[in-house]
């Protein structure tokens, strides 16, 4: 997905979340409703970031510590696997919305070598203190330009992306959107309930386990 978009970025990213689900069964169908708890963590380590068609001497070193804390609901039709029921696959998708936490840190950066540059080598570069520093492109732009702000502060600290109530980049609030949504069902009792969950989402592939019991009511 990066790469449509963008030169640079970080490579996988693995994202764990957890949290509690009330599962409704109606006939075949199953609505699942959950809340993520604590969170989802998008927490990224430095990496050389630029729109893809943005000149050279935009790359900037992004670092993300964002977190997302979602309510979801899933439909999902239920199709038993044997007479009993006790394995069955079910299919179907999800929607929900998703409150932002954390934070967006950034700052322009120019590379050890603009002979060779390598947006997928954090090592190979270096932050920008303020214009005018570092290195040129080969055609002699510099890369710590006055094209934007995105510097370290007075103590050192980087540059952090405003979120969209103060006129920035940053979301508030990110759409869930789960299509295909498919899972194994296994329920060896009927106070046991065991489930493996894969599917596509807004934000990538995801793979998930649960566990739980049947209410007393």
């Amino acid at each position: 997905m990066f790469g449509m978009f963008a030169d640079g970025g970080p490579g996988i990213v693995n994202v764990f979340s957890g949290g509690p689900e009330l599962t409704v069964q109606m006939g075949a169908l199953e609505t699942i409703v959950s809340v993520t708890v604590p969170y989802a963590d998008f927490s990224m380590n430095e990496f050389v970031f630029k729109s893809k068609d943005d000149p050279d001497q935009a790359y900037e070193i992004v670092s993300s510590s964002l977190k997302l804390i979602t309510a979801s609901v899933d439909l999902l039709g239920r199709i038993k696997v044997d007479k009993k029921g006790t394995v069955a696959i079910l299919i179907g998708g999800g929607v929900g919305i998703s409150g932002v936490l954390g934070d967006i840190r950034r700052g322009q950066a120019y590379p050890n070598d603009p002979e060779a540059i390598d947006p997928d080598d954090r090592a190979k570069w270096n932050k920008c203190r303020g214009p005018g520093d570092g290195t040129s492109t080969p055609d002699g732009v510099a890369y710590c330009g006055e094209d934007n702000d995105h510097y370290p502060d007075a103590n050192g600290e980087d540059w952090t992306e405003e979120s969209w109530t103060d006129g920035g980049s940053k979301p508030v609030v990110f759409p869930y959107v789960a299509l295909p949504h498919i899972a194994v069902e296994f329920v060896p009792i009927e106070q046991l309930l065991l489930r493996l969950d894969t599917g596509f989402s807004i934000t990538g592939f995801f793979f998930g386990i649960g566990a739980g019991g049947k209410l007393p009511i």
